[in-house]
């Protein structure tokens, strides 16, 4: 144990500023690095928080695309008839004629349906009678 020593004084702090005279060009490193480390930070969490908000479902863009397209096709209609009107009439004569395909199409298939439940009915009678 030494009384009569001297202790050494600590150095001062710096908290990543190196102090100034001959480590000027050290202090400007320094802080350009850490300017660009916080600028990269900040972008990285405002695409983080424009991608969170952002968020779509699927099927919600496959309607929107299916109404946009339809909604051209109207336009195309349009100018190549000359009017809204005469559009509008083409379409609802391609819609009805549709609809009547699609009722037969549906009846046909509706008896048919009916038709083979008699059939399956009618063999298992026979089979369990």
């Amino acid at each position: 144990m030494n009384l009569f020593r001297r202790a050494e004084p600590t150095p001062p702090r710096t908290y990543g500023v190196v102090a100034p005279g001959a480590a000027a060009a050290q202090n400007a490193a320094v802080i350009e690095r850490e300017r660009k480390d916080a600028a990269r930070e900040a972008y990285a969490k405002g695409r983080r928080d424009e991608h969170a908000r952002r968020r779509s479902h699927p099927v919600l863009a496959l309607i929107v695309l299916v109404i946009a397209a339809v909604g051209a096709f109207i336009v195309y209609l349009a100018v190549r008839e000359g009017s809204f009107t005469t559009a509008g009439q083409v379409v609802d004569q391609h819609l009805a004629a549709a609809s009547q395909t699609a009722g037969q199409a549906t009846q046909a298939a509706g008896s048919q349906a009916g038709a083979a439940i008699e059939n399956a009915g009618q063999q298992l009678k026979k089979k369990g009678g």
